[in-house]
């Protein structure tokens, strides 16, 4: 089986450990420079799509809203459970992770807004939802079409 690369490099010998170096460096400096912003975007991406499943995600309570005369049928009253969604990135050494959704764990009932109850809250499986989402746009980073953002990531923590 034939090496994936194969590279021949004439060099002063005083310089070839800088030149390894190099080398075996590249795939890190990819990772920091164009794959680690691509997730915080998607994380961005994915915050902003739970966000519009609260928007869109219609109830009884939310439909008796509206024809009281308040905001849209959606799961939105004080705005509180909307304005908390958000998310944040870690690069650590070799690796990044993203957090989306109510990383505060803020407010309390998201949690039974986004599963549901037993009581009659029907779930709007945002996270679910995002995750596959995301998952689906790192797919396509990963098969080379994703196209970043033009405004670029926020939310990135060194």
């Amino acid at each position: 089986m034939a090496d994936w690369l194969n590279i021949r490099v004439k060099i002063q010998g005083d310089n070839l450990d800088t030149v390894r170096s190099k080398i075996r460096g590249w795939p890190e400096k990819v990772a920091e420079e164009v794959y680690w912003p691509a997730l915080a975007a998607i994380a961005a991406e994915g915050a902003d799509y739970i966000r519009f499943i609260i928007l869109d995600s219609k109830t009884e309570t939310g439909e008796k809203r509206v024809a009281a005369g308040g905001n849209g049928p959606g799961r939105v009253d004080t705005g509180n459970m909307f304005d908390m969604v958000g998310y944040r990135n870690r690069k650590t050494k070799g690796g990044f992770s993203s957090f989306v959704g109510w990383v505060n764990g803020r407010p309390g009932y998201a949690l039974f807004q986004d599963l549901g109850t037993k009581n009659g809250v029907k779930a709007m499986n945002a996270i679910s939802q995002a995750q596959e989402y995301m998952l689906m746009r790192m797919r396509e980073l990963a098969k080379g079409q994703y196209e970043p953002s033009q405004t670029g990531p926020q939310g990135l923590d060194e």
